[in-house]
Parts: structure tokens; C-alpha cells; sequence
């Protein structure tokens, strides 16, 4: 598919307006509209967001007598301003949030100022400099117009603010870096590889004294976790064939994510191209090769235990057993690595006991609140993105059950707990007790949103089908990182109550608030 936008076309009656654009873990980036601007994952968008849920040419934004309006452009999942999916062109208001199905929001701002108003670079400038002086009479024939020389210099500006706003995008856009703060780049593959036999890889950190740990990325799966320089890893085809099934087609996206000591983290710039050799996959993880990859004293865990525990703790929450596909389990064991730190200290903050007696004054149990709180925002959620408490919840959830609540009253633990509770038990409640696993998916979602998917189960899957429960969450029915919070839920939950499992040496989550 082609572009279909042009992209550089300059309009000389514009509102003056900007985006700033919003990631879980990264630098807020702040964009000028300055023209008809199109959003969308392919790099000719003027801006182009690294987002898997984002479509090639997910929408438009472009000015219309003096407004600003947005239009999806029939993308897969949709766009939507302050929570609402919209259905056909939207004039955008001030303060407006832009969604895309993913983790990326965009603010709309617009401005009243003119040109000369803006800071300028020291190229803008020179440009300004040079235009010629206007003298404060008319010339012969021409009526007044004092804002034409603003118009003027917007026109010949226009196309240096957007052409430096698409370099700042495609250079590594969505996190700012600075000298004290080097980008990190993957080293040992190269855009265009074919891997066929397990890879060393790792990266050219020339300054590691502020990072805790390298995270690797295939396709926006986490792979591998390092904390020692270089940060080597093994890119192993067997080992990520039981994790991406269509491993051996098509090409896939490595990318890394720096996590310093206080927790950030941020998206490296460099996205390394790669296929693989069509390979079997191994029947078992391999064991960590280096302290690097590996927390000291933990003994690898077999796709069976890993099993066992996501089970046990299914029976434990929902009084239920689960069957747990391979691949499901295979992406349960991956994401443990996110959870493998002692998380107790950061909890007990928050009055564990309060958080959990939200929970169960609405019938649930315990462990499934302070699950999801560790799942989503690991009891940090300072920086953590635009979702509001431990659980995140997104603006368009806390419109429906927070109506006209101001968002620093939501932020307190005790309320932020109460909300995630009756959020969860309403979720429940639209699915049978066996689909439990689908509520957990629907996390995130409005209740009308988790209602169309459950009416859509209901419609196309029969019993027996649905309990194929990985093989459909996969599927175009959910958003694509729905999966992978679903096992990062079972992996935070098991690493959290079951922690001597997996060789550590603190409280499970359990007993904070018994």
C-alpha cells in the first residue's frame, strides 16, 4: 500500500498547533502542525510511530478553516479522541488524547500565537534575518495587511519545522537523549541477516555506569534480559520458535529497551531488520549461559514447572483449572524475567492490606488485585505511562467509572484500588466463569469494548473452541500486545507468590496483606 497523503504540502492559513507525542517508558517528543500531517507505522508517515497496534497509515490530521481535524484511515484498530472511538472526521479540541489501540497517545494542543511568537532555531533565524524589512506603509495598489509578513515567513518556515520534525521522529523520535545519556546500539546482526544458528548479539553502551539492565525485542516480545557489559546475549531460532510461530516467514523487528537504576526505561533507536531459517523448536529453554542473563542463585525452570505454576495459581485465584497451550507457557516463561526483582519494598508503600480489602469487599480474591497492580506497573507507577494508579487504568476506563473525577484524586492508592476492583469485577462478570482467561485479556478496555469481543466469542467460537485460549487471543479478534499481558499477568503472578521458585530470596505477595 502506498502512501496516500501527500506529505510535504504547505497551507499559508493554518491553525498554529502541536502534538506531543506519549510512550510508556520513553521522553515525552513534541511535534509543530504545520500542514497536513499523516500518523501511521511506515517511515514516509510525517510521523511515524514505532507502535505494533499502529497501522502502515493509521490516520490524518490536516487544518480546515481554521481547525484542526483528525480522520482514521480505515486502519485495523481504530482511532480515538479522549476514549471514544470516532467514526468519521473529528475537529480536534485543546487538550484532546489521541489513540491508537496501542501504548501511544498523542496531546493535541493548539496555539493562538503567530510565528514570530514560537522560539526559533538559530537556522530559522538566519532565514527571518534575511527576508526583507516591510516599511510601515502600504505599497501602491495593496490593501494593509499586517499579518502578511508572518504568513510570509510561516510559508518559507512551514517546510523547515516539518521536515526537522520527521528527522527528530525517524532519528530515534520518541526518547530525547543528551550527552550524559548516549543512545545504545545492537551489535553482532545487521539489517538484512538470516539467523539460522543461535547468534551472539549484544551493544556498544559507552556509557554503562547508569544502566540495571538491557532489554532485548523481537517483534516487541521481550527475549532476554542482560546486566553485565557488554550485555551479550544468544538470538537461538529454536528457542524463539516455540514464542513466534511464524518465526521462519517474513521479517521481524529487533529492537532493545535501556532500563537505568531508577527504573526508566526508554526505546533505543536502532531497529535491526532480521529473517530466520525455518528451524524445529527446541523442546525445552536452554539453561542461562552467564550471571548476565540470569538472576544469581536461580535454578532454570522446565516449560512443566512453569505449567504446573500458572495453574496453581489459576486454581487459586478463579477456582479453576487451566490448560496451558506450549506457547502460552513458552511466553509465561519469557516474561518472568520482568518480574524476577524484589519488588516487597515498593509494595509495602502502598498499604498492601488496604489495596487488597478493595478486592475483597467486591467478591475477588486477593492476589488477583495485587497481580495486576505488579503486572502493570510494578508497584512503580511513576513513569510508567499515561494510565492513572498501581493499575494503570486508561483514560477511557476512568471515564466510565470515575465520571468528572480530577485525576489527582484517582492517583490515591486506597481510590485507585477501589476503582481497579470494581473495573475487574465488571469485566468478570461479562464472561462465563470458564472464559476467566478473556476477562483478563479485556483488561484495558472499556466494558462496551470487552462486551463486542465476548458477543464475538460467543458468535464464533463454540465451548470447546474458546478454551483454545492462546490461539484466539492471538487472533485479529485483540489488539496484538494482548497476548503478551496476558502471560506477563501469569508470569508477575507466579514470580510474585512463588519467588522460591525461581531461587529468590524475599516475601511473596501473599503475605503483605495476610
Amino acid at each position: 500500500m502506498t502512501n496516500p497523503l501527500p506529505q510535504r504540502q504547505t497551507q499559508l492559513q493554518l491553525p498554529i498547533a502541536r502534538l506531543l507525542v506519549r510512550k510508556p517508558g520513553q521522553d515525552v517528543v513534541e511535534v509543530e502542525l504545520t500542514g497536513r500531517v499523516s500518523i501511521g507505522r511506515a517511515f514516509d508517515n510525517v510521523i511515524p510511530l514505532d507502535d505494533t497496534c499502529i497501522s502502515r497509515y493509521h490516520a490524518m490530521i490536516e487544518p480546515r478553516f481554521g481547525d484542526c481535524w483528525i480522520t482514521d484511515l480505515n486502519s485495523r484498530n481504530g482511532t480515538t479522541v479522549n476514549g471514544e472511538l470516532i467514526k468519521s472526521d473529528r475537529r480536534l479540541r485543546n487538550g484532546d488524547v489521541i489513540g491508537f489501540g496501542g501504548e501511544t497517545l498523542l496531546e493535541f494542543h493548539a496555539r493562538e500565537s503567530t510565528t514570530s511568537d514560537r522560539p526559533r532555531t538559530a537556522s530559522q533565524a538566519d532565514k527571518a534575518a534575511k527576508l526583507p524589512e516591510r516599511t510601515s506603509q502600504p505599497s501602491s495598489g495593496s490593501p494593509r495587511n499586517p499579518g502578511h509578513g508572518g504568513i510570509i515567513i510561516l510559508a518559507i518556515l512551514a517546510p523547515v519545522i516539518v521536515i526537522g520534525a520527521v528527522a527528530v521522529v525517524l532519528s530515534g523520535a520518541l526518547r530525547s537523549s543528551s550527552p550524559s545519556d548516549p543512545p545504545v546500539h545492537i551489535v553482532g546482526v545487521r539489517t538484512g541477516d538470516n539467523i539460522a544458528t543461535p547468534t551472539k548479539i549484544r551493544t556498544d553502551a559507552g556509557s554503562p555506569q547508569n544502566i540495571l539492565q538491557v532489554i532485548y525485542r523481537l517483534d516487541d516480545v521481550d527475549l532476554a534480559r542482560a546486566r553485565v557489559p557488554p550485555y551479550e546475549t544468544d538470538l537461538d531460532p529454536g528457542q524463539l520458535a516455540n514464542v513466534l510461530p511464524g518465526l521462519a516467514t517474513g521479517n521481524h523487528v529487533l529492537s532493545i529497551v535501556v532500563e537505568d537504576k531508577t527504573g526508566a526505561r526508554k526505546l533505543q533507536p536502532d531497529r535491526v531488520i532480521l529473517s530466520f531459517a525455518a528451524v524445529q523448536p527446541s523442546a525445552e529453554p536452554s539453561a542461562p549461559e552467564s550471571p548476565s542473563e540470569s538472576i544469581a542463585g536461580t535454578a532454570p525452570l522446565t516449560s512443566k514447572d512453569i505449567s504446573y505454576l500458572a495453574n496453581t495459581l489459576s486454581q487459586r485465584i478463579f477456582k479453576k483449572n487451566q490448560d496451558f497451550s506450549p506457547e502460552f507457557v513458552q511466553a509465561i516463561l519469557i516474561a518472568t524475567r520482568d518480574y524476577r526483582f524484589n519488588f516487597v519494598d515498593d509494595a509495602r508503600r502502598y498499604n498492601p492490606r488496604e489495596l487488597a480489602n478493595a478486592f475483597r469487599n467486591k467478591g475477588l480474591d486477593e492476589l488477583l488485585g495485587l497481580g495486576f497492580a505488579l503486572s502493570r506497573s510494578r508497584f512503580r507507577p511513576q513513569g510508567s505511562g499515561d494510565g492513572v494508579g498501581l493499575w494503570l487504568m486508561p483514560p477511557a476506563v476512568l471515564a466510565e467509572f470515575a465520571p468528572g473525577q480530577d485525576r489527582s484524586s484517582l492517583e490515591d492508592p486506597k481510590r485507585s484500588a477501589e476503582l481497579a476492583a470494581s473495573y475487574t469485577k465488571a469485566l468478570l462478570g461479562l464472561f462465563d466463569p470458564d472464559d476467566f482467561l478473556y476477562a483478563i485479556a479485556c483488561f484495558g478496555m472499556t466494558t462496551k469494548q470487552a462486551g463486542e469481543i465476548r458477543a464475538a466469542l460467543n458468535r464464533d467460537f463454540g465451548r470447546g473452541d474458546r478454551q483454545d485460549f492462546w490461539r484466539i487471543v492471538n487472533s485479529p479478534l485483540f489488539p496484538r500486545e494482548t497476548a503478551g499481558r496476558v502471560a506477563q499477568f501469569f508470569a508477575a503472578g507466579i514470580v510474585g507468590e512463588y519467588p522460591d521458585k525461581f531461587g529468590l530470596h524475599w516475601t511473596p505477595l501473599s503475605s503483605l496483606y495476610n
